[in-house]
């Protein structure tokens, strides 16, 4: 996570645009309720992120949790022809992850959230590295058919995040749904 906040924290910055960081646990609604946020992290370490509209599309599976007690996944809600329920991360030694990003409403509906969240840090990282790369996000908007319209619209996407010697590389979309 602090690897993503970096990241985030030059491109802000290379944009102009101010940034204040905060732990989750530190976030006040009086705070939050009034401006756009990104949260780093799965719900389980972002606790007010539960607060926020819930993902529709994708969820996380505890650790502990079955099938595969000791691995990490993401859980498909809605699979569709083809796809699978879990993606479940490679377990140490790692060697992939999977990661969500969704963009979603914020608390008043005026703002809006932004989460970036793997089953491991690897595929937070991951997810930040996606989306602060043109060239990914190019394919993040042909694939929500928005190449030419201004603005995004609100979505969930899962990437599979190839690591390699300990470090994020390769992020890929492996599904894309915009939000209903």
């Amino acid at each position: 996570e602090a690897q993503a906040i970096h990241t985030l924290t030059r491109l802000f910055d290379r944009m102009g645009v101010a940034m204040q960081v905060k732990r989750s646990q530190l976030l006040t609604w009086d705070e939050a309720r009034d401006q756009n946020l990104i949260f780093i992290g799965g719900p389980d370490t972002n606790h007010p992120q539960r607060e926020l509209p819930q993902l529709q599309q994708f969820s996380f599976k505890a650790v502990d949790e079955e099938p595969r007690p000791e691995t990490g996944a993401v859980i498909n809600l809605k699979p569709q022809t083809g796809e699978e329920t879990y993606y479940f991360s490679s377990g140490p030694p790692h060697t992939f992850d999977y990661a969500v990003i969704g963009f979603v409403p914020g608390l008043d509906g005026r703002h809006r959230a932004l989460i970036l969240a793997g089953t491991t840090t690897y595929g937070t990282q991951g997810a930040t590295e996606f989306l602060t790369n043109p060239a990914s996000v190019k394919i993040l908007r042909d694939r929500l058919q928005r190449g030419g319209s201004p603005g995004m619209p609100y979505f969930e996407a899962l990437l599979r995040v190839k690591v390699s010697g300990g470090v994020p590389v390769q992020p890929e979309l492996v599904l894309v749904r915009p939000r209903t």
